[in-house]
């Protein structure tokens, strides 16, 4: 051990209040701990230089717990030498280095060092944090919660593409709970893949039970794109899908596809079909983007209590979906957010209970629908928005093809549109529609029934 080192260690021990008298010695790796025996190791505090090699991020100081005496081997905190020793790291606070389990970006596969510091969580959970690096896994690893509540699991990097987490094939990393009390935050890092859409999931999240007095989960600062930078043909299938898991906060993440192709998905929101609650309630999308996908946000079947703030959908073909079918939707907010791209924006083929727009910014493309409303729907505020189009006569801002309760457009502007507000599909009325400025489109409100339109501004 070098000078300087020693010198650090000494004072790290004398401040313990512990007796210098032999107990500092160093070893190269963690490979030479476990080499160690009674004779050829014989003080109780040790200096590894590394993981592997000095100074590669697995470096630290073990001390021998003597009252231990059936621990196994977790690969990073605790060590058992050729002596059945166990080698304890000091490492204050929940925080886990991947690094000090022999995850490194100069390794061709860090998933049993991922799998091994997983396993090492204790109690309630903990950390894991990757350091500024390229991390590849070549397999899919998964991780159960233990029947332990509360239990949280935390993935953290330094930032998105400065801790990078890389799927060459194959999907990324996948979380199985099953109480409200098991919680996930991942934070700070790009998950990327080297595949060309597929089946592939960059992070899967699934809670075999939902509601209840549940914890806060979290998606903050994650990037999901190809590990070509999203600007050829590498995507996810679905970069990040939720089933049944709840109350998540998803802020300043994005989502990538392809700039050829407009394929994949971003966001996969599901409920259970089975149970008594059923419902993936509370998702909360914050400062978010999507690029180049084929949808952008899917709200499936047992969803409900989605907000969409200040986000930015760009050239996908369908920024938010309802797919036909789904069912238990209740509760969708969206404002402060823009969507432009080639499809239709948002399209609500599912029922809806419950709709508010709000100071969106919605650019329709050529012969192409801003807002599809093609199911039961109820309580539907439309307030304040700019849907702008091409002048093209087959361009529609809202477009309704079924039955509404309670439904109100107001204050908006539908500018250069072939028809600003379709409402033929809802011959039994439920809209009241006033107060709208129609410049530039060829017909503002096209109506039968008893829809109640009011005043219309040029």
């Amino acid at each position: 051990m070098a000078g300087s080192r020693q010198s650090s260690l000494t004072a790290w021990w004398l401040a313990a209040g512990c007796s210098l008298s032999g107990v500092i010695s160093s070893v190269t790796n963690i490979a030479s701990l476990r080499a160690q025996t009674t004779t050829t190791l014989t003080g109780t505090v040790v200096f590894v230089d590394g993981y592997f090699v000095g100074a590669d991020g697995g470096e630290g100081i073990f001390w021998n717990n003597a009252a231990d005496t059936s621990s196994a081997d977790n690969g990073g905190t605790i060590i058992v030498d050729a002596s059945s020793r166990r080698w304890y790291r000091e490492a204050s606070g929940a925080q886990k280095n991947i690094r000090w389990f022999g995850g490194n970006p100069s390794v061709a596969d860090c998933t049993s060092a991922y799998v091994a510091a997983l396993a090492s969580l204790t109690t309630n959970g903990g950390v894991i944090f990757f350091p500024k690096g390229v991390y590849t896994f070549l397999s899919s690893p998964s991780y159960t919660y233990p029947a332990t509540t509360p239990f949280s699991v935390a993935i953290n990097g330094e930032s998105q593409d400065v801790t990078t987490l890389s799927f060459p094939s194959g999907s990324g990393l996948s979380f199985s709970a099953s109480s409200p009390l098991h919680t996930v935050h991942l934070r700070n890092f790009t998950c990327s893949t080297s595949a060309a859409g597929g089946s592939t999931v960059g992070i899967s999240l699934t809670n075999s039970v939902q509601g209840g007095d549940f914890g806060q989960n979290d998606v903050i600062n994650v990037t999901f794109r190809g590990a070509d930078g999203g600007a050829l043909t590498d995507y996810w299938n679905t970069s990040l899908s939720v089933t049944g898991w709840g109350n998540f906060t998803h802020t300043s993440c994005v989502f990538y596809g392809p700039t050829a192709g407009l394929s994949g998905i971003g966001v996969s929101l599901q409920g259970v079909a089975s149970g008594g609650f059923k419902y993936s309630l509370i998702h909360n999308f914050n400062s978010c983007s999507w690029f180049n996908l084929a949808e952008g946000l899917i709200y499936g079947t047992y969803v409900q209590g989605v907000t969409v703030s200040q986000c930015n959908f760009t050239n996908g073909t369908t920024d938010i979906l309802i797919p036909t079918g789904a069912v238990g939707c209740v509760q969708l907010t969206i404002t402060g957010s823009q969507f432009a791209g080639s499809g239709e924006r948002i399209i609500l083929n599912g029922a809806l209970a419950s709709l508010l727009m709000s100071s969106n910014l919605i650019f329709v493309a050529a012969n192409q629908i801003g807002l599809a409303l093609n199911a039961i729907y109820g309580q539907v505020s439309i307030i304040g928005n700019n849907f702008s189009g091409m002048s093209v006569s087959g361009s529609f801002g809202i477009n309704v093809n079924a039955t509404g309760y309670t439904c109100v457009v107001t204050g908006n502007v539908f500018y250069g549109l072939g028809n600003g507000i379709n409402l033929l599909g809802a011959s039994t009325g439920g809209w009241i529609v006033a107060l709208n400025n129609y410049s530039g489109s060829t017909n503002t409100v096209l109506n039968v029934g008893s829809n109640t339109v009011g005043t219309i501004t040029q």
